[in-house]
């Protein structure tokens, strides 16, 4: 083997490695597989209670904390100078920004001062860009059958 053999031989197999070892232009990093989504949402949700005629809309904050897919988020409802707080709950967030919850606790009856014991019975929330969509249905002992709906923003 001559030595100008020699180089192109050691050229192709430089440039062999290179490519088999990751060398030449950088990749940019895998997508995450769901949205990142942790913030303060504010902005303002409908308000119905069946015991009440009609309905009315009240600024709310929901807070989200995220850990990779996991999701835990709380809020609060200010509605005629009372708070209604919202209990903390943990989910899942999926590719498309829905939220999936399914613990034990997300029946767990609370107490709130003006309606007595509420319980959830159907909810939903879900994120699209820096919006936050959200639905609760719940049963209460003094305000009738309750919805918080809405779309707040991060």
């Amino acid at each position: 083997m001559t030595s100008t053999e020699g180089r192109i031989l050691l050229g192709v197999v430089s440039a062999v490695l290179i490519t088999a070892c990751g060398g030449g232009e950088p990749t940019a990093p895998p997508a995450p597989e769901y949205p990142q989504v942790a913030g303060t949402y504010t902005g303002f949700v409908t308000l119905r209670m069946s015991a009440f005629a009609g309905s009315a809309d009240f600024p709310m904050t929901l807070n989200v904390v995220q850990s990779g897919a996991q999701v835990t988020f709380s809020g609060s409802v200010t509605a005629a100078g009372e708070v209604l707080q919202l209990p903390a709950r943990t989910g899942t967030v999926n590719q498309t920004g829905f939220v999936t919850t399914g613990g034990a606790s997300d029946n767990e009856p609370w107490e709130d001062a003006t309606c007595g014991t509420v319980t959830t019975t159907d909810s939903s929330l879900a994120f699209r860009g820096n919006a936050a969509e959200l639905y609760l249905g719940a049963n209460t002992d003094h305000c009738g059958f309750l919805t918080i709906s809405g779309v707040l923003t991060r």
